[in-house]
């Protein structure tokens, strides 16, 4: 199906034309993967759009705005972007893409302990276990906003929990954090499933969860830029990777006086 850009200043998008769309893709070679991530990026799309499911000159860059809103990463904003941009062309619809986000743009601020440890006090004056054991969780683990509903009672029992993507890995909860999550669960009567759940006893989403973080930033007076998901995450980063370079330096130390020791007794001696 084609469309001129003067026909209409908006298109109807349908579960047929994106099917359509995906098929001529393959067609032309892209890997499964590739198919795969802009299903799920147009399925997203027509989330946002509703039941109208109808493409305005705005939308697009009003998505765009949403998901940045969001916390979506820049890198996964602009694989969407690509998909949504893709399927319009298709469409000969490109009056209506919008364009991606700028990589060069500054880093954004990046949160500290003791603003993390601000935002867990708050949560506590607050009595607020599901915030503050929300925020914890973020910023001490490498578990991101894709992985929470895989944070089950179950899972947190164990003391691991699987996270997505492509190569199976499973995070290692430290004993304090599970202790905290099962208490957490008992007290919200939850025996099974997702720990951190909505109203409708469904796993939280990401708009929530950065809501909640910012909303707590504004009482803790951390600067919103620095408390997203994404900011927690990499404080975690930050720390988990000055740890593994202390460790590599003791290792190191450790493996250099045993050798030195052995040296004494059997080291060949020139002369």
């Amino acid at each position: 199906m084609k469309y001129n850009a003067f026909d209409s200043p908006a298109i109807s998008i349908t579960p047929e034309i994106v099917q359509a769309f995906l098929a001529q893709q393959q067609s032309k070679g892209l890997s499964p993967d590739t198919l795969k991530s802009y299903a799920t990026a147009l399925e997203k799309l027509q989330e946002f759009l509703g039941p109208d499911s109808t493409i305005y000159p705005c939308t697009i860059a009003a998505w765009q705005k949403k998901m940045q809103q969001d916390g979506y990463a820049n890198s996964t904003i602009n694989a969407h972007m690509s998909a949504a941009n893709g399927l319009l062309r298709y469409l000969h619809r490109s009056d209506l893409a919008a364009d991606m986000l700028d990589w060069t743009a500054a880093p954004s601020p990046e949160i500290t302990r003791g603003e993390y440890l601000r935002l867990l006090q708050t949560a506590r004056l607050m009595d607020n276990p599901r915030d503050y054991l929300l925020v914890k969780l973020l910023a001490n683990t490498d578990i991101q906003l894709r992985d929470l509903a895989a944070v089950t009672v179950e899972n947190v029992a164990t003391g691991h929990i699987p996270l997505a993507g492509n190569a199976p890995s499973l995070v290692y909860l430290p004993a304090v954090l599970r202790q905290e999550l099962l208490g957490y669960a008992r007290s919200q009567a939850i025996r099974s499933g997702p720990i951190f759940v909505g109203r409708g006893g469904k796993p939280v989403n990401r708009a929530v969860v950065t809501w909640v973080i910012q909303q707590l930033a504004e009482k803790a007076r951390v600067a919103p830029e620095k408390a997203t998901p994404r900011a927690l995450h990499k404080l975690y980063q930050t720390i988990a990777d000055g740890i593994r370079r202390d460790l590599e330096v003791q290792a190191r130390q450790i493996y250099d006086n045993m050798l030195a020791a052995e040296q004494k007794t059997i080291g060949w001696k020139d002369g």
